[in-house]
């Protein structure tokens, strides 16, 4: 569950930005070696010359490549300060999603506000402003493919992209307040309580799942829509919550997402890239992890009284969007995993192998 940040396009990036800078520094050191031994036959003198150069224009990416790290970890905490006081004065729509990513919606056509104006420069300019002036000549060398830097450029010229969708007559529902008094006639329920239910609904809905995925071993691309929409309609059923019965599936502008629950709308989106890939069936499971979203929203909101303590319900509550919470959308994936809201979607949904090693902040029934 994510906000709509495409930070993980960017922390791909950098990733990549590091394993480049390791590779080429291991190339030069090799290049070093032959430059030496070449460096007793005067006769070689050209190439010696060639490999010098070589070797500087691999320190030079090197050296380009950890500031543009820099840039754009640096324009990530703007981007996250300016969304977070653009959502306070607006109270704009907030998206919850897996996998890392989520959705602004609108949040770059509000007039009266735009966070953005001041990174409206070109490529060349950012990087200039951070100092790496060098970047336009290096861009040309043949030997380096440069082209896991598209998608943060395409980020940058574009961090709010519209994805066009067809919903069909969907109307979103108003912004809703969570209310934060507790109803006179909400009943309160032990941790054993909870954790019992727990284990009844995940074993019914592991049920479900293992009989979609037989029927995905031979479904169609349009079946495997259908065996999607279906889960989710008995899953909702299992957990006694309700989102909009159909699912919202389009091509995402990340392909890091496989789907996300949005929190006012109170429906949930299938990223379309994924149903064409060979681990598809994850899909299936990120349909339960987004239905219990939605159950954990209840709770959280006060707006059905599940089987669920008060601990419990409190640690969700700080947990969830709008503003004021302490739900953690950067990069580091430990802390993001290891949140109350995650940890117990991803166990609910039986995607424990995401969270090997490592220790929740509070786990509910888990």
């Amino acid at each position: 569950m994510k906000y709509y940040t495409k930070y993980k396009v960017m922390e791909s990036a950098i990733v990549d930005f590091n394993s480049v800078s390791t590779g080429m520094s291991g190339y030069a050191k090799r290049l070093n070696k032959v430059n030496s031994v070449l460096s007793t036959d005067n006769s070689m003198r050209t190439i010696r010359s060639n490999i010098s150069s070589r070797v500087n224009a691999i320190n030079t990416v090197a050296e380009t490549s950890s500031k543009v790290r820099k840039c754009f970890e640096r324009i990530h905490t703007e981007y996250i300060n300016s969304e977070r006081a653009a959502y306070q004065k607006l109270y704009e729509n907030r998206t919850i999603n897996i996998g890392g990513k989520g959705r602004f919606a609108n949040l770059a056509t509000v007039s009266s506000l735009n966070p953005l104006s001041k990174w409206r420069v070109s490529w060349t300019s950012l990087l200039s402003s951070f100092g790496i002036g060098s970047a336009t000549k290096i861009y040309s060398w043949s030997k380096i493919n440069w082209g896991f830097l598209t998608p943060i450029i395409n980020w940058i010229k574009n961090p709010f992209g519209k994805t066009s969708s067809k919903w069909g007559n969907f109307k979103p529902e108003p912004y809703i307040e969570p209310r934060q008094n507790r109803p006179a006639n909400w009943v309160s329920y032990s941790r054993e309580e909870e954790r019992a239910n727990d284990i009844k609904m995940q074993s019914e809905t592991k049920d479900l799942v293992k009989t979609a995925q037989e029927k995905w071993k031979t479904a169609s691309y349009e079946e495997k829509k259908v065996i999607l929409n279906e889960l989710l309609k008995d899953t909702q059923k299992v957990m006694g919550t309700s989102v909009n019965p159909e699912l919202r599936i389009y091509k995402m502008s990340s392909t890091g997402t496989r789907g996300y629950y949005h929190l006012n709308n109170r429906h949930i989106a299938i990223n379309e890239h994924f149903l064409t890939q060979s681990d598809s069936s994850l899909l299936l499971k990120t349909v339960v992890h987004e239905v219990r979203h939605s159950y954990q929203q209840d709770v959280a909101f006060y707006r059905k009284n599940h089987l669920v303590s008060d601990e419990t319900r409190q640690a969700w509550a700080s947990n969830f969007p709008p503003p004021d919470s302490n739900y953690y959308s950067g990069f580091d994936h430990t802390r993001y995993l290891t949140q109350p809201v995650e940890w117990d979607s991803k166990h609910f949904a039986g995607q424990q192998h995401e969270l090997v090693g490592l220790t929740p902040q509070y786990a509910g029934s888990w």
